[in-house]
């Protein structure tokens, strides 16, 4: 090991700009090992954790640096841009929930300050210390997390009960929190074992075993991604076996880990190759119909940030996924969501920002290629390929990630004096502290009213009325677009304003159409005296949503729909 990258006593303090390093690695990691992912937001503490840690890195950053003329990474401008016209977006379209674009546009400069850190990062310490350092992280926090999926599959003893999380299926999860998402960080943890053994940084005898453990989960998440995961990885070692032997043996290594990938699923009872079978089956295929539908009914505003889930319903799923039982969010597929929610100008803002920042990646690789710049190009591919089949980009902790290790090799677009780019970064930042206290307090009082305001708890009559209040408070928050909803579907017709009922429920329809929003709407619009509109809404959600016909009509009988004239 160099002396550039060894670790040494006093590392961090003999320059502290290295503390925005170690919480740049603590990003990388602990959002993915919080073992609790429940509702009502199975993924808040990790997505929280994730934010507080980019804040830190940045702010950490910026106290340990003197001003200078501060380049903004060509990434880092694009995000700007596009958070420029979400917020444009939301005055010329009003959203379902004012709460929906401020989430948008807070998220995208979240990933636009950590494209700027990671710029700041490899330009202070060296790509290749930077690189080394993230690559460490998530090898460690990979391997603890195929250690954990692992003991999930064969059943957690009853000692680390209280440690490890356990899965609600069949596929193992880690602490990751869903199957694909845990398959991709497993592919981010062999880039870096590939990397850190191609660096000499890491024995062969030891990323054998650590390799063991990342084949082996990565083959219990059953993901068919995995699949796709390896086999870019390695082409992307391929491609560039022609510049010499390490380049040659970082191939076959890629190669080796592939093949291992491929037999341990071959030798699992349930694997990913079982469900190749299902492909021309899977909704994905009519996600993406219902997709580029939205865009083309809509195509320079789009049907509105997170409101993908309402258009989709009131548009008509196809019966491929009307079948189903669950809510389609997004198309499982960054460009046609982005096409869907954001309208034309958005998606193209987007799209030439990846296609610059991946002509620049790829040029580099062609000309000049290093480890560094190969693992970054792989890391962000994984991601990448990973967003066209699902949405991991919608998680703070995964878009913060991205962002982060894309702007490590994204190029300086422009000099701008210091003072106005570190007084934006801080002011990010400072309102990031203040937005993440507000949503833990929020959050925790949404955590306990949930179950409460539905009614259908042993709880007093008191005490459901207390908890919807309490809804009704935090609704006004940050949580606003996630705790409406659920609001909206505890509040009795009789109790309330039929007028402000019906507006209640029209933007929950937009944002969240369950079937008890529907029936809860359903009943609203009939003690408003719309009954006729009452009844296209029912028939059209037993006619699109065939699969939630027992549902649909067990939340009309509770809302007292089927009972009403």
């Amino acid at each position: 090991m160099s002396t550039t990258s060894r670790p040494r006593a006093g590392f961090f303090f003999a320059d502290p700009a290295r503390l925005s390093l170690g919480f740049a690695a603590l990003l990388a990691t602990l959002p993915f090992l919080f073992p609790e992912h429940r509702l009502p937001l199975p993924s808040f503490y990790d997505e929280w954790v994730g934010v507080g840690l980019a804040a830190f890195a940045v702010v950490a950053f910026l106290a340990a640096t003197r001003p200078g003329r501060d380049a903004v990474p060509d990434l880092a401008a694009w995000l700007l841009l596009f958070a420029a016209w979400l917020g444009l977006q939301a005055v010329l379209r009003e959203p379902a929930y004012p709460q929906l674009p401020i989430a948008a546009v807070a998220y995208v400069l979240i990933a636009a300050q950590l494209a700027w850190l990671g710029h700041a990062l490899a330009a202070r310490f060296g790509t290749e210390r930077v690189v080394d350092f993230l690559a460490w992280a998530i090898l460690a926090a990979a391997t603890a997390n195929a250690a954990i999926g692992i003991l999930q599959f064969y059943g957690v003893p009853r000692f680390l009960t209280g440690f490890v999380g356990t899965t609600p299926g069949p596929r193992i999860v880690g602490h990751v929190g869903q199957a694909n998402l845990f398959a991709d960080y497993m592919a981010l943890g062999q880039a870096a074992l590939l990397y850190l053994v191609a660096r000499n940084r890491l024995s062969l005898a030891w990323g054998c075993g650590a390799a063991a453990l990342l084949v082996l989960a990565s083959a219990y998440a059953q993901s068919r991604s995995a699949i796709l995961f390896s086999l870019w990885i390695t082409a992307l070692a391929l491609s560039l076996r022609h510049r010499g032997p390490p380049w040659q043996r970082l191939a076959r290594h890629a190669g080796i880990l592939t093949l291992a990938t491929l037999a341990a699923m071959a030798l699992v009872r349930v694997s990913a190759l079982d469900r190749i079978s299902g492909i021309p089956t899977d909704p994905r295929l009519a996600l993406w119909e219902i997709g580029w539908r939205l865009f083309a009914g809509s195509p320079w505003l789009g049907v509105g940030w997170g409101e993908f889930a309402g258009a989709a319903f009131g548009a008509g799923l196809p019966p491929l996924l009307g079948i189903h039982d669950g809510l389609w969010t997004s198309p499982h597929n960054v460009v046609l969501q982005v096409l869907a929610e954001s309208g034309l100008i958005g998606a193209a803002i987007v799209l030439i920002a990846a296609l610059r920042w991946g002509q620049t990646a790829w040029t580099g690789l062609r000309s000049e290629p290093t480890l560094p710049l190969w693992w970054i190009t792989a890391a962000v591919g994984t991601i990448s390929l990973h967003a066209l089949l699902e949405e991991p980009l919608s998680y703070a902790h995964v878009l913060g990630l991205a962002a982060l290790v894309a702007g490590i090799a994204s190029r300086a677009a422009l000099k701008l004096p210091p003072v106005p780019v570190r007084a934006g970064l801080m002011a990010a930042s400072l309102a990031a502290f203040a937005a993440l206290a507000w949503s833990l307090f929020d959050y925790q009082r949404f955590d306990r009213a949930y179950v409460i305001a539905g009614g259908r708890t042993l709880a007093s009559a008191e005490e459901v009325a207390t908890a919807v209040e309490e809804l009704r408070a935090i609704a006004h928050g940050p949580l606003g677009a996630q705790v409406a909803p659920w609001l909206f579907q505890s509040l009795a017709p009789g109790n309330e304003d039929p007028a402000a009922l019906v507006a209640m429920g029209e933007r929950a329809l937009r944002r969240w159409p369950t079937p008890e929003v529907i029936a809860r709407h359903a009943a609203a619009l009939a003690h408003a005296g719309r009954r006729a509109e009452a009844n296209r809404l029912v028939e059209h959600a037993l006619e699109t949503l065939p699969g939630r016909r027992a549902r649909i009509e067990s939340a009309l009988e509770r809302a007292g729909f089927l009972s009403s004239p």
